[in-house]
């Protein structure tokens, strides 16, 4: 099966211009700023890049286990068998096994940014999908059936043919209506062409100033031909960073009058730097973890909290849907869950004081501790829960436990 990035912009406004599917991704649309906002282009913005790269490092490097649901009662399953379905998951174009990180950083790279994640499936173990392979957004669009002006229902293309709904995984962000495609930090287009514009305006800024910037004064007047002479002239010799501070020599009567134009009378600056906040704002990443560190203390008390409600209401949304994906490729009663123990885990000091109210208290034996811990178990006392001296069990628990269970004798008359 080849399936290759295609130019899609035809087929685009064809499927666009239906109110109920809204755009796979943003071809191209202009902002009032003058800029064109692409995905590509996005990504150029250092704020966008570290963003993405952020949630989907944070993602692929979570541990993700397989574990099974036996009358309520859910384990973590070790059985090669089935903890291998995901680890050999993804391929790519020739069909060799992607490790699972880098099929999740895929899924999640499309997501953030586009706010839809695709896999075609090209293996199954009867229902149960067995090789996925990522696709590209541009690649996927849905074909809408009608019934007149009602819409019926959806079907797959991938790279403009006809692809069956049951072998494509689609992961989609946030939705809205009856249309299948999610919506992704994108659609906040102004934003983000904000922030290519001040951008570029700093790039010109640096690239076409000079230090000595002004007016040529001259006495009398001269031709549009003479003036557009001496002003090319000038910019030969003194335009770029090459050319900052070299003396200028002027000739017949010619004066040089600066003026000073400062990146923070042309609010570049300021505007960079709102537009950096906006950005990490739309993708629900704290300052601090882009090196923002002007307003660490901003939210609750600092850089811990930030770091907690980053995990609660932005990577967390992330994780469950890509849950709900992969818990299908899995024969029931298996699912497949996210681990946010290292994420969540505290300083040693902590994490060590934590582990013994756990032993103390009897919820967590030795081993369970020595497992979080990536140790060896010990044999023997090792899965023992201890019960706390100050504690006592009640009256039916000791009754269990005090009652004579051998045969009872009757009594010799």
């Amino acid at each position: 099966m080849s399936i290759i990035r295609r130019g899609v912009d035809r087929e685009r406004r064809s499927w666009t211009a239906d109110p109920v599917i809204p755009p796979n991704s943003l071809a191209g649309a202009l902002t009032y700023a003058g800029t064109t906002v692409t995905p590509e282009a996005a990504l150029r913005i250092s704020t966008v890049f570290a963003c993405v790269r952020l949630l989907a490092d944070s993602v692929s490097l979570t541990p993700l286990y397989v574990y099974e649901n036996v009358n309520g009662i859910k384990s973590r399953v070790t059985d090669n068998s089935i903890t291998s379905r995901l680890d050999d998951l993804f391929v790519d174009l020739n069909g060799d096994s992607l490790p699972l990180w880098d099929g999740l950083q895929r899924w999640m790279t499309a997501l953030s940014l586009r706010g839809n994640a695709y896999a075609a499936v090209v293996g199954r173990d009867g229902r149960f999908p067995t090789k996925l392979l990522p696709l590209h957004p541009d690649d996927v669009m849905p074909k809408v059936h009608r019934d007149g002006a009602a819409v019926k229902g959806w079907t797959w293309q991938v790279s403009r043919q006809d692809w069956p709904t049951e072998d494509l995984i689609h992961i989609p962000l946030l939705t809205q209506g009856t249309g299948p495609l999610g919506i992704g930090p994108l659609e906040s287009r102004e934003t983000f062409g904000l922030a290519l514009a001040s951008q570029q305006f700093g790039a010109t800024f640096f690239a076409q100033g000079a230090t000595t910037s002004g007016v040529i004064e001259v006495p009398g007047s001269l031709s549009s031909d003479e003036a557009r002479t001496l002003a090319a002239q000038w910019r030969e010799s003194h335009t770029g960073l090459g050319k900052a501070h070299i003396p200028a020599v002027l000739v017949g009567g010619a004066s040089f009058r600066p003026i000073s134009v400062t990146p923070e009378q042309a609010q570049m600056l300021a505007t960079r730097a709102f537009q950096r906040g906006e950005i990490e704002a739309l993708f629900g990443v704290p300052p601090h973890m882009l090196g923002d560190t002007d307003k660490t203390t901003s939210w609750g008390t600092g850089l811990e909290v930030q770091s907690l409600s980053f995990i609660r209401y932005t990577l967390r949304s992330y994780l469950k849907r890509i849950e709900h994906q992969l818990s299908k490729v899995l024969p029931e009663p298996y699912f497949a869950r996210f681990d946010l123990t290292d994420l969540l885990q505290a300083d040693t000091a902590q994490r060590f004081a934590a582990y013994q109210i756990a032993r103390t208290g009897g919820w967590l034996s030795l081993n369970e501790i020595r497992q979080r811990e990536d140790l060896a178990p010990i044999a023997g006392y090792g899965d023992d829960h201890l019960l706390p001296l100050n504690s006592a069990l009640n009256g039916a628990d000791l009754a269990s436990l005090t009652a004579d269970t051998s045969p009872t004798k009757e009594a010799t008359p």
